[in-house]
């Protein structure tokens, strides 16, 4: 909220200044690849780019993820301060903490599902999902930019922040289910591992996270 951010953090607003910087610059740099991503919603375009030329536009993939996970850390620590916590401002040095506790964590599940997917044999798989699930995230972090702007500057109601948290984790769901069901012929084949997987990597988080609020 407006009157929550004093003029030293001048700051946070330089942040989402670069931020939109960011998300032009990615139109720039791959304009095709860009507007592929927000039609994510409704196609599979880019998911399909992206696997046919992993390698490419190295400077477009660094920057969304960079960006990705600045939108990401930015909107957590803005509701946990406007609605969940006692913090009546956001540092800095918060922010750096959160980042890199999501970039690191990021990079772990990353690096553990391939590794994962390589003993079970079945990377064919994991990477495609690994693919999608990102690209969802890489989507749903630059959608949440506008919510962003209204979250540090209005005093806007926790139930339309709630509602927009809702639409993105049901089309999260949503889109993934469909995965699977698109995939399920080459999921059968190691029907098994990619189980054992979802429930390590998947599941088993979810209500480990449930347990530590409680």
């Amino acid at each position: 909220m407006l009157e929550r951010f004093s003029n030293s953090d001048i700051w946070l607003t330089y942040i989402l200044i670069g931020v939109f910087v960011a998300i032009v610059a990615l139109k720039q740099i791959n304009s095709y690849r860009f507007t592929n991503l927000f039609k994510l919603g409704w196609s599979n375009q880019y998911i399909k780019h992206v696997l046919s030329s992993p390698k490419s536009d190295f400077y477009f993939s660094g920057l969304l993820v960079v960006l990705s996970s600045f939108c990401v850390a930015l909107f957590f620590i803005t509701y946990y301060t406007n609605y969940l916590g006692n913090v009546n401002e956001i540092n800095f040095e918060l922010l750096l903490k959160v980042l890199i506790l999501i970039s690191s964590y990021l990079i772990f599940r990353f690096l553990t599902q391939k590794f994962i997917g390589f003993i079970f044999q079945i990377d064919k798989i994991i990477t495609q999902y690994l693919c999608f699930k990102f690209s969802l995230l890489y989507y749903a972090s630059i959608l949440s930019y506008i919510p962003l702007i209204l979250l540090v500057y209005s005093d806007l109601s926790e139930l339309y922040i709630n509602i927009f948290i809702v639409i993105l984790t049901s089309f999260y769901v949503i889109r993934i289910i469909l995965f699977y069901l698109k995939s399920r012929s080459l999921i059968s084949n190691h029907l098994f591992y990619f189980i054992l997987y979802i429930c390590s990597f998947e599941i088993l988080p979810i209500f480990l996270l449930i347990w530590y609020m409680k």
